[in-house]
């Protein structure tokens, strides 16, 4: 079967190299009759093949990515710097003069109505920029000649689901295999498979949205839905003159030339939503979809990095991607915080930072956070922030912090690249900005699910803590 295909393609800690199903296999069966996934294909106008792409796209990504990770140890290793150090470098490096913020502000002066970013949020975004580019010129420079993709080319159509090999790619005298790169790109690419079998599956719900029972019965005829479409329509009773007349005069207040053509269409155009209603009615009473595919379960993930807070004080990480400027952030950190009072030494909260790096208020705010951690006051911080959303109050007298340690960490290169890793690692995840998430242990959960969900992935990675350190052999 398919769905089980699927499942067993996507055991969390393997690379999906054996499971992909093509568009001959068999997606569901209408009334007792199987429907391939090709079918479905053509029926949602290459919805399959655009994902499928995707798919492909992401692997494609990941790959270039682990070999740019290989990249940055190298070059780093080169200036005789650590990871970090080198990026605070090419971060410091970056800083645009004040001629450059004058010319990009007039080259953008914004359109009539619209704001206008203000001398610091300019500088802030050719800072990132800048950083962004020198950081890639120095990886590509070394992947350059040295970056061999094992992928085969992408077909024109794909006749089945793109999968990894074993090995995905070479570079700089690394191996890259279908586990590393699947590892790299596991929850984006679990997304995205099980948003492509929730669209698949919805084709066998049968309402009046979906295409696919037309599809099948139009093919029957010998006909494309549209063209059942207008045979439908072309059946709807001939409005009579009698009932264009009192339309007119019931709905326009006069009858003449005008409002008895406009009577008389708005009348056909409802007796062939009619119609096609009554045909959807009867396709809906008759028909029985069954979906053969099963959604994939959730892949092991790995939170790289971590916040400043320190050491893990418990036995399960709970890494919270958040911010303080989006709409939904208000709710994530106070469950981070229900979090830490439910489970206590068990756990422990890093918290990271996940928004657009470009956005000069968020980054600020993240900074001080960042900086507010290392001060130990870090959750004094999330509490004083969320009631003080205004970046222009400083957190420094009403916390109670050195303004010379603060003000330095603040300025530090070190902090910012810090910063704008957090955000980073939380795309690679598969995370949006401004949509509160989580890895609890090796858990992802995206967006703000609520107490339960919270709490039972926090259970159940503690059971398996435990349960692996019953058959420690060290015990």
């Amino acid at each position: 079967m398919i769905g089980a295909a699927v499942v067993l393609a996507l055991m969390a800690t393997e690379p999906p190299s054996t499971f992909a199903y093509g568009v001959r296999d068999v997606a569901g069966t209408l009334n007792g009759e199987p429907v391939t996934l090709g079918e479905v294909d053509v029926a949602l106008d290459g919805a399959v093949q655009a994902a499928w792409v995707r798919a492909d796209a992401i692997m494609r990504e990941a790959a270039r990515a682990v070999c740019t990770d290989y990249a940055t140890v190298r070059v780093a290793a080169e200036a005789g710097l650590d990871i970090a150090a080198w990026r605070a470098a090419k971060w410091a490096e970056a800083r645009p003069n004040a001629a450059a913020v004058r010319t990009y502000s007039r080259a953008h002066a914004p359109r009539s109505g619209a704001p206008r970013l203000g001398r610091q949020e300019v500088s802030h975004l050719l800072h990132v920029r800048a950083y962004r580019r020198a950081v890639a010129a120095a990886t590509d420079r070394l992947l350059d000649g040295d970056y061999t993709l094992a992928l085969p080319a992408r077909p024109v159509r794909f006749e089945q689901e793109p999968a990894l090999p074993s090995v995905v790619a070479q570079c700089l005298g690394h191996i890259v295999t279908g586990h590393e790169t699947y590892a790299f790109a596991a929850f984006r690419l679990y997304r995205q498979r099980a948003d492509t079998i929730r669209s698949i599956c919805r084709q066998f719900d049968i309402d009046y949205s979906n295409p696919l029972v037309l599809h099948r019965m139009a093919g029957a005829r010998g006909l494309t839905v549209e063209a059942l479409m207008r045979e439908v329509e072309d059946s709807a009773p001939r409005v009579s003159d009698s009932a264009v007349e009192e339309a007119a005069r019931v709905r326009y207040g006069e009858i003449d030339a005008a409002a008895l053509a406009r009577a008389r269409f708005a009348l056909t155009a409802e007796l062939k939503v009619q119609a096609r209603m009554a045909l959807l009615e009867e396709i809906q009473a008759e028909t029985v979809g069954d979906c053969a595919l099963e959604l994939p379960p959730a892949p092991m993930v790995t939170a790289r990095g971590s916040g400043p807070g320190g050491a893990p004080g418990g036995r399960v990480r709970v890494a919270y991607f958040g911010g303080f400027q989006c709409r939904d952030c208000a709710e994530g950190w106070p469950a981070a915080e229900r979090l830490r009072g439910a489970w206590g030494d068990r756990i422990y909260v890093d918290v990271r930072h996940h928004f657009p790096t470009t956005a000069w208020p968020a980054f600020r705010v993240a900074l001080e956070a960042h900086c507010s951690a290392w001060a130990g006051r870090l959750w004094e911080y999330i509490a004083w922030r969320t009631r003080v959303p205004a970046i222009e109050v400083s957190p420094v007298h009403a916390l109670d912090l050195d303004p010379v340690a603060f003000g330095t960490c603040m300025q530090d290169p070190t902090t910012a690249v810090a910063v704008i890793a957090d955000a980073d690692e939380a795309v690679r995840l598969g995370f949006r900005d401004a949509v509160p998430s989580w890895v609890i242990g090796h858990q992802p959960r995206r967006g703000f699910q609520g107490d339960q969900a919270l709490n039972e992935s926090v259970k159940h990675e503690l059971e398996m803590e435990a349960l692996a350190a019953s058959d420690d052999p060290r015990d």
